[in-house]
């Protein structure tokens, strides 16, 4: 099964995570089993952070005990109340990731917040040539939520890689050009939030009154995938595998069930042309109060 591009997002193993989560943390046999799936369906890439309590320990745990660790590719994200000009407390961090996980080297080492960019002209970006000289990881990258600090970081020689979300309603990085700016590059793009943090998925009629104003464009997208007689979940999968298809995609799951569901659906689920057209008129201009969790 060719799933080179997916990379499992492990948040859920170490916290309560998404607004459509319905089983709570994993406990350590379940995330075992989550991994191992994972593993068997061809996933190499695992994507974690300091800041996503346990779940360092838990997915160290699991690679592990399936006897993963060789070949397995870890990402990891510095925690966000880290003093970022401090080189020592960096290196630290990155030392007890290392120890954590029970890796020698990572594939990449991200931080966290788009507001580190800030940081490079006031001695981040001596340590991040020092950070991507000592070995201790192949890549650095950056996690963003704006296109404007996507193409930012694009412009950094010493960042390699970075992290954004996109789905069927969030056009706003590809509208920039970032996907193409990655590619002039020949840097990296990681996308998260396929599912919106789960909220495609939701059905609009069971909103909480909180979320009642995202009742409408739900409605909208599943008028969308019945004119193209597709499920929500393949048109999200779909789309953002056809679309951007030398970007890396994160996928979450609570159950090795859901793992080998994603995978199997990144296998099957294909649209049209004019279905990925028909997206991009739909949701060429979607409020950030519904495209930003951080707004809900």
């Amino acid at each position: 099964m060719d799933a080179l591009r997916l990379v499992l997002g492990t948040v859920q193993l170490g916290t309560v995570y998404g607004i459509a989560n319905t089983t709570g943390q994993p406990d350590r046999g379940t995330a075992r089993e989550i991994i191992k799936a994972a593993w068997e369906c061809g996933i190499r890439i695992f994507d974690t952070a300091q800041g996503y309590g346990q779940s360092e320990e838990v997915l160290g745990d699991a690679l592990a005990h399936g006897g993963f660790l060789s070949q397995a590719r870890v990402i990891t994200k510095f925690h966000p109340s880290l003093d970022h000009t401090n080189k020592k407390e960096l290196f630290h961090a990155l030392d007890t990731s290392l120890q954590k996980l029970g890796v020698e080297r990572l594939e990449g080492i991200f931080f966290h917040r788009e507001e580190s960019l800030d940081l490079f002209d006031r001695g981040l970006g001596d340590i991040v040539s020092d950070i991507a000289a000592s070995e201790k990881t192949a890549k650095v990258g950056i996690s963003v939520y704006s296109p404007a600090r996507a193409l930012e970081a694009l412009e950094k020689d010493s960042i390699d890689c970075v992290q954004i979300p996109t789905n069927i309603l969030d056009h706003r990085f590809a509208q920039a050009g970032v996907f193409d700016r990655a590619h002039e590059f020949g840097k990296d793009i990681f996308i998260r939030s396929i599912y919106l943090q789960g909220l495609l998925l939701l059905d609009p009629e069971k909103l909480s009154e909180k979320m009642n104003f995202a009742k409408t464009i739900i409605q909208e997208m599943i008028k969308l995938a019945k004119k193209y007689q597709i499920s929500i979940r393949e048109l999200a999968f779909a789309f953002v595998k056809q679309s951007f298809k030398s970007a890396y995609c994160v996928i979450g799951a609570e159950t090795a069930r859901q793992v080998r569901e994603n995978c199997e659906l990144w296998e099957s689920a294909i649209i049209s042309e004019e279905a990925i057209q028909g997206i991009r008129d739909a949701f060429a201009e979607v409020d950030e109060r519904i495209l930003n969790p951080a707004k809900w």
